[in-house]
């Protein structure tokens, strides 16, 4: 019998055991690969070699394993995370392909972070890659679990990155043995905080719901109490222009969205969705006082919160578009950031990729209304003596009469 025989046997074991066909085929040979020590590559070269040795014995017990639902991340000890080996145990979260996305919008901002702190790093998967990718950072990891802590010093060990580790509940992730000045002082918050309602738990599936630590699964206020405390202290936290990211459950953006907007010195800048379309990770930036007053007085800001009603024709995480309450053609729209952004002077090599999209999205709405053959006009007015009337960002979209220039 060759080891693939092994494997598919071992397999379907596991598909009778309630696993999908697709799972009991991948966990199948994860596991054979952890009792070889062998590489996906080894696999596929010698998985027709025969089965030697004690091979068959050790196989069956991982099996029996994995039969009653234990992820094969705690069988095997291992999972990877943005391309790194990661040591994980059942005191920690198995980490998640989606959870990379902070990562990704991490290395993303404009300068990097000088100071990060991961809040609940669990296995360490965050602050670890962050310290790795961006060497020139501090990174101070805080959890509540002296045991995962634990876990997260072996793997920045392991893996030979510079992490400060902090054990805090979530009240002390911001105040207690971190040193720092008494005001804002990180460039960058991460978490990946519990956020399941407790009253989904039978829905979940056994890998999940019985084995993986609960405080790390699930919060309070339908999944939403840790975010928010994250989102309240952030902007005491924060150093100026400093940005939050923390990953979100299906169903929760326009609920997250609106706890930034509430909360004073924090501007809402974006969820960022993930592979699979989902709404994923909050991305918010710390604001000044002055920021936040003109953003509370701004007509398109409440346009865009819903406090004074518009003709929208667009919106998604980044951007709304609307018709103009004095229309200068017969297409007139406005497309407007979600990010209190008062006039061009304010943009900043961050705004490169937002200010991409709304002159895209423009050319689309223009085309959607047929205009994009004919023509249309796109207009940025800059301060008041260019015409500018409302100071919030904002790109003119007019279609329908014939464009002079100059404008008149």
């Amino acid at each position: 019998m060759t080891l693939r025989d092994r494997v598919a046997a071992a397999a379907a074991r596991l598909e009778s055991a309630g696993l999908t066909r697709e799972e009991a085929a991948r966990s199948a040979e994860v596991l054979a690969r952890a009792v070889l020590g062998w590489s996906a590559a080894d696999w596929i070269a010698r998985s027709r070699d025969p089965a030697f040795g004690d091979f068959g014995d050790r196989l069956d017990r991982l099996i029996d394993r994995r039969a009653r639902h234990e992820p094969v991340a705690y069988i095997t000890g291992e999972r990877e995370f943005y391309g790194r080996p990661f040591h994980v145990t059942s005191d920690v979260l198995i980490p998640r392909p989606e959870t990379e996305l902070i990562v990704d919008v991490a290395l993303q901002m404009p300068t990097p972070p000088a100071v990060v702190i991961d809040v609940g790093t669990g296995s360490g998967c965050l602050a670890v890659t962050l310290a790795l990718e961006i060497p020139s950072a501090r990174v101070i990891a805080t959890d509540i679990s002296a045991a995962a802590l634990a876990v997260a010093r072996a793997n920045a060990i392991r893996l030979g990155a510079a992490v400060e580790f902090q054990e805090n509940d979530l009240g002390g992730h911001f105040t207690k043995n971190v040193k720092r000045p008494p005001r804002s002082f990180y460039d960058l918050i991460v978490a990946n905080p519990p956020y399941i309602d407790p009253a989904d738990r039978s829905s979940l599936p056994p890998d999940v719901v019985d084995y993986e630590p609960a405080v790390a699964l699930f919060a309070g206020e339908h999944g939403l109490a840790l975010i928010r405390a994250l989102i309240e202290s952030a902007p005491a936290a924060l150093a100026d222009e400093g940005t939050l990211l923390i990953e979100i459950g299906m169903g929760q953006a326009e609920a997250v969205r609106a706890m930034v907007e509430r909360t004073a010195g924090l501007a809402f800048v974006e969820i960022r969705p993930d592979l699979r379309g989902i709404p994923r990770v909050l991305v918010a930036r710390a604001r000044s006082e002055r920021t936040h007053n003109l953003a509370m007085d701004c007509l398109f800001c409440k346009i865009i919160t819903g406090q004074i009603p518009a003709g929208k024709v667009y919106e998604d995480a980044r951007l709304m578009a609307f018709t103009d309450i004095n229309p200068q053609a017969p297409m007139h729209l406005l497309v407007v950031p979600k990010e209190h952004i008062p006039t061009l002077n304010d943009l900043d090599a961050k705004h490169d990729a937002l200010m991409g999209e709304m002159l895209r999205r423009a050319a689309a709405l223009a085309a959607d209304r047929g205009y994009g053959a004919s023509g249309f006009r796109t207009v940025f007015n800059c301060n008041a003596d260019a015409g500018q009337t409302v100071f919030h960002l904002h790109l003119h979209v007019l279609g329908g009469r014939r464009m002079t220039w100059p404008p008149g």
